[in-house]
């Protein structure tokens, strides 16, 4: 009789470490489950931040223009005061000529600028394009990477889990057999 007290105290502490176990298994799994939550909410918010980031870099103006056009529109006043000293009868034609020459150079001055503005635009448009495509490829490929830490983690602490409650069960068994040998006998005698 004292070796079946014996053998249900044994089991019994067995039993309550296997629950021991459990507990903190399923504790790691609340864990783990938060962690994933905590993942996705702040990825979602990092989203949140790139899109207003992006939406800000394109609603921004582009770059102020250069000083080139006030200098230019500074030599005509300059060409036109000197013009209207020189308006009489004679100094006409030398004048029309002169503001013929003058509206030539003003013209291709002005399709100089609109090429160089347009090409500056192009490239700061692209580069802000590049920047916003790499942030967010940056920002999914460290989401990505921190969803399979926590899932390899998660497996790992499964795993070793699994093996010492096994580890655990396995005397459990051994007892609770030599127990039921014990039993059948003192039934037998």
């Amino acid at each position: 009789m004292l070796a079946i007290s014996f053998c249900l105290l044994s089991i019994l502490a067995i039993l309550a470490a296997v629950e021991a176990q459990n507990t903190r298994i399923a504790t790691l799994t609340e864990q783990q489950k938060k962690l994933a939550g905590f993942v996705k909410v702040d990825s979602e918010e990092q989203e949140k931040q790139l899109s207003a980031i992006s939406h800000q870099l394109t609603s921004t103006s582009p770059p102020p223009e250069s000083n080139e056009n006030s200098e230019l529109l500074a030599g005509i006043a300059s060409t036109l005061a000197g013009m209207s000293v020189n308006l009489n009868g004679e100094s006409l034609k030398g004048s029309a000529s002169k503001s013929e020459a003058a509206a030539k150079h003003l013209d291709e001055s002005r399709a100089k600028f609109e090429r160089a503005a347009n090409g500056a635009q192009k490239a700061w448009r692209e580069s802000i394009t590049q920047a916003s495509a790499e942030a967010t490829s940056a920002i999914s490929t460290a989401r990505d990477q921190a969803v399979q830490s926590i899932e390899r983690a998660a497996a790992v602490a499964g795993a070793v889990a699994t093996a010492k409650i096994d580890a655990a069960n396995e005397p459990a068994e051994k007892i609770i057999a030599t127990t039921a040998k014990l039993e059948a006998r003192q039934l037998w005698s």
